[in-house]
C-alpha cells in the first residue's frame, strides 16, 4: 500500500537555483537540469503564505551559506505538479522547517529522470534574483 503523501496538492513550492546554467533569462525559463536529483532527491522548499521578501531571504540566509553558492533565481510550482510527474515530496526539516524534497525518482533510468525534470522545468515560473 503507498504512503499517502502528507504535503497538499495546492501548496507552494520553489527550488532554488545556483547556476546561470539552469535556466534562460530571455526566454525566461527553467532548464530540466536544475531539477535533476542529486543522490535520489531534488532539494525544495515549502512556501505557502510566504511573501517574496520571505522566500528571497530562506534562499540567501539559509540555503546558499550552506552550499557556499550565490543564489541567481529560482523555480515556482505547485505540489501537485510533482504528484502528477508520479513522484512525491519528503519533508527533511532537520536543517530548516520548511525544507522538503522530491523523491521517487526513477533513478535506474536516466532518460525517464530527464523527461520527469523536463516537465518539472516547464511548470515552473522562473523568478530571478532582484
Amino acid at each position: 500500500m503507498k504512503k499517502k503523501n502528507t504535503i497538499s496538492s495546492t501548496e507552494a513550492i520553489t527550488r532554488y537555483i545556483f547556476d546561470i546554467k539552469h535556466y534562460a533569462a530571455t526566454k525566461r525559463r527553467i532548464k530540466y537540469n536544475a531539477f535533476l536529483p542529486i543522490r535520489g532527491e531534488t532539494s525544495i522548499f515549502r512556501v505557502n503564505n510566504l511573501g517574496e521578501v520571505q522566500i528571497w531571504e530562506i534562499g540567501d540566509n539559509h540555503v546558499a551559506p550552506m552550499s557556499s553558492r550565490t543564489l541567481v533565481a529560482r523555480g515556482d510550482l505547485i505540489a501537485s505538479d510533482i504528484f502528477e510527474e508520479g513522484l512525491e515530496i519528503k519533508p527533511d526539516t532537520r536543517n530548516h522547517k520548511l525544507h522538503a524534497n522530491i523523491v521517487g525518482w526513477p533513478l535506474k533510468e536516466p532518460e525517464k529522470a530527464k523527461f520527469i525534470a523536463t516537465e518539472l522545468a516547464d511548470k515552473a515560473q522562473l523568478h530571478l534574483k532582484p
